[in-house]
């Protein structure tokens, strides 16, 4: 089995771990190439030089494999591109090669200001069952999109990650079915006109003729803060079929939160006359760390959604390169990626 690391960074260390029998690891340029069964990817640092269009980092393997990526410090300042990229943005013999792939306790910034850009921070294409969370996304215009033409997640999901200050689009799905986006937290600072889709994008994959929709995403015990009112959630039509959104708390500094689906604009009362949040509330966090985005309180509004989802970040969580620090929820699930 193979597996291929392009890595284009300027300063910077790679840091790899991997293990099996008779390995083999061969350094061609900037290439590394590892017949494996298992790669994990951790403690890497990179503040990458690398200016205009070009990925930082692509893991794209022509075998399966399982990978962890992990703990990992990426920061970088190239246009409308990637800063990693796992698997593809469109099919190839590389589909489903890193189903189950882990993504957890990584620190990836966007250094970019322009607001037109659609640099994508970590983008999980055409695999499914992914498992990304804990993981401090910074000012990536796009921060952990999925994409495939058509899979469908039975396991996994996005899940206590940290989403701010500034993006267009936090998470979703492209394309892709059944996916969970649970106990993240959003807070975004850009304005209306300033090119914001939504904290979560569930859309189809309007990049190929057959546009497949992202059906059955469940949206529970997130926390969503805008300055503006800027949509929360936007779901195109075709993918509302089996959507569920619920157990969320939104704050809007401007008015009410709005939410866009199928490119019309409605306020959270309107979002629930239509059968979602029933549960959810409005409630200011108060964050007493604009980095982190740590609420002052515990926010006591969400859903016990299982063993798959218990464990949140504790508050000392620093995303220096360590373990990241974990707390269980208690008998009254907290909203948002940190429990108190």
């Amino acid at each position: 089995m193979w597996i291929a690391i392009f890595v284009f960074c300027g300063i910077g260390t790679l840091g790899i771990v991997h293990e099996e029998k008779n390995l083999f690891a061969e350094m061609i340029g900037n290439q590394k190439r590892i017949p494996l069964n298992l790669l994990v990817v951790q403690d890497t640092l990179i503040n990458s030089t690398l200016t205009g269009s070009g990925d930082i980092m692509v893991i794209r393997p022509t075998s399966a494999v399982s990978v962890i990526f992990k703990n990992n410090r990426i920061s970088a300042n190239n246009t409308n591109e990637h800063i990693v990229l796992f698997g593809g943005e469109q099919t190839s013999p590389s589909d489903h090669m890193l189903d189950g792939i882990t993504i957890a306790g990584n620190k990836i910034e966007w250094t970019g200001s322009d607001l037109t850009d659609s640099n994508e921070g970590l983008l999980i294409g055409y695999c499914v069952n992914a498992t990304i969370r804990y993981n401090l996304i910074r000012n990536c215009p796009y921060g952990t999109p999925t994409k495939s033409d058509g899979f469908t997640y039975t396991s996994g999901g996005v899940s206590y990650n940290v989403y701010g200050p500034s993006f267009k689009v936090g998470t979703g799905a492209k394309g892709t079915n059944g996916v969970r986006f649970c106990n993240n937290t959003f807070s975004n600072n850009r304005n209306i006109g300033e090119g914001v889709v939504g904290s979560v994008y569930i859309n189809s994959n309007n990049d190929i003729p057959s546009k497949p929709a992202s059906t059955n995403c469940r949206i529970f015990n997130n926390l969503f803060y805008t300055r503006h009112q800027i949509p929360n959630v936007y779901c195109d039509n075709p993918s509302l079929p089996g959507l569920q959104c619920d157990y969320n708390v939104y704050y809007c500094e401007d008015g009410e939160p709005v939410f866009k689906i199928g490119g019309k604009t409605i306020t959270l009362t309107q979002w629930k006359a239509m059968g979602y949040d029933r549960h959810s509330v409005v409630v200011n966090p108060n964050f007493t760390d604009l980095d982190r985005l740590v609420p002052s309180k515990p926010l006591n509004y969400g859903k016990n959604l299982g063993a798959t989802f218990k464990n949140g970040l504790d508050v000392e969580t620093r995303w220096d390169g360590s373990d990241p620090i974990l707390k269980p929820q208690g008998p009254i699930w907290q909203v948002g990626a940190f429990v108190k």
